[in-house]
């Protein structure tokens, strides 16, 4: 596999420069052939103190902050702050947890990161976020989020029966609001860490050039994501916290019936839906093997024809574990947005092209290439991706849609390159030089 660098930069037609680059029961089988939903939860992300200074651009063609999605097709996204029984004056959890104002460029950080989810999602019912603003969420949570409700299965035009989609997926499937004006993804987000509130992910460095903050458009739109479904329901028992499956210590369950992602998710080529009894011995290593592969086709087309991998670590990290990318994986690339750390200095504007796939995975219909990549040292197959790159400019120019990026990395195109609609040509790497023309 390659190891692209993907920081913020502008491209010209010469580029110079530096850039700028839950735990989860199991749950009771659900007869009843119609549309039906069961309570979910929440993951967790929690907070790296070694600062780290990756950034990944926002998608194209996003609108300035307040406005409302340029595409008709865009799925809309809006966000309620600190509203009533979605957020209680003392979180449920800790009574020592206060509900805090929210401030307004936490607000506008919050509103863009829901246009960014709006640029990159096709569908035409409402999204709404209840977002609360708490002192704490204990020490190292910057926030957590979950869809509301959980789940539903067997409504009009579910994809598989008897498996739980996440109601904002489910209403765009249906074309029809399930959950009766209700909120679609509940978030909450920690007032007591040093917030960067900006959209240019220019986050401040001390005299030594660490950075000095956490980015708070990026913990949002990671958020925002689980919300969308980024999320699963297997688990594992410790025999200690209640009864996170039987009881049973190391052992693992997942949810009777699964969520759409759950289904899509493999150790050692078995399904954890359906391979594996649940619960049991064999699901709870399964789940701590760091073993585990997001399998399904757009998420491995997006990364190189190989399942994704996800965090899977030993000992289990309820809210983490299964529910994010692999860290060790993902980290410092441009899918890193939806792993189950973020540090003082990442601005991660884009869940990438992985988190993009998964998306589509379980169902939701994405505003496709809207990134392309391009290497001309590529002798292999081309498709674009990230793994896969084209070699040329002009196949690049040409695949993206309107108004896209294409990466082209560092190095001399031999090549004359017609541009006939908007988009945006962006190099990898850290720093570099693209060259174009014959």
């Amino acid at each position: 596999m390659r190891n692209r660098q993907i920081p913020f930069g502008i491209l010209a037609l010469i580029l110079v420069f530096a850039l700028y680059g839950s735990s989860r029961s199991a749950s009771p089988v659900l007869a009843e052939d119609e549309p039906q939903s069961i309570p979910g939860s929440q993951v967790v992300l929690k907070a790296d103190p070694v600062p780290n200074s990756w950034k990944v651009a926002p998608p194209p063609g996003v609108p300035q902050q307040g406005n409302a999605p340029a595409r008709a097709d865009a799925v809309p996204i809006t966000v309620v702050y600190n509203l009533g029984t979605s957020c209680p004056a003392a979180h449920p959890f800790n009574s020592t947890w206060l509900l805090r104002p929210w401030p307004n460029d936490a607000m506008a950080a919050m509103n863009f990161a829901a246009l960014i989810w709006s640029t990159l999602l096709n569908g035409q019912q409402p999204v709404v976020v209840h977002a609360c603003w708490y002192s704490s969420l204990g020490p190292s949570v910057l926030g957590q989020a979950g869809a509301n409700g959980g789940g539903w299965q067997n409504f009009p035009n579910a994809p598989q029966s008897n498996t739980l989609y996440p109601v904002a997926l489910a209403n765009q499937i249906a074309n029809s609001d399930l959950n009766g004006g209700a909120p679609e993804i509940n978030a909450s987000f920690s007032a007591g860490f040093p917030w960067y509130f900006g959209l240019d992910g220019n986050i401040p460095v001390d005299p030594a050039g660490n950075p000095t903050a956490f980015d708070f458009l990026s913990v949002a739109l990671h958020e925002i994501g689980h919300g969308l479904g980024f999320s699963g329901s297997a688990n594992w028992d410790d025999g200690a916290s209640g009864n996170e499956c039987n009881g049973t210590a190391t052992w693992g369950c997942v949810g009777n019936p699964p969520l759409a992602y759950d289904r899509n998710i493999q150790s050692g080529g078995v399904n954890i839906v359906g391979g594996f009894t649940s619960p049991s011995a064999a699901l709870g290593s399964a789940l701590i093997g760091n073993n585990l592969f997001f399998n399904g086709s757009d998420a491995v087309s997006a990364n190189g024809n190989n399942p994704p991998r996800l965090f899977a670590p030993n000992p289990w990290q309820g809210g983490s574990s299964y529910l994010h990318l692999d860290e060790a994986t993902f980290n410092n690339t441009v899918n890193a947005l939806m792993t189950p750390s973020f540090a003082p200095g990442e601005a991660l504007h884009h869940p990438g092209p992985v988190g993009l796939g998964i998306m589509s995975d379980i169902g939701w219909s994405v505003n496709s290439n809207l990134i392309v990549f391009v290497d001309r040292v590529n002798l292999g197959f081309e498709d674009g991706s990230w793994f896969n790159p084209y070699n040329t400019v002009q196949e690049g120019v040409a695949a993206v849609n309107p108004s896209g990026i294409v990466w082209i990395n560092a190095g001399n195109y031999n090549e004359r390159v017609v541009i006939s609609r908007p988009m945006t040509l962006m190099v990898t790497g850290n720093t570099g030089v693209v060259r174009i023309g014959d």
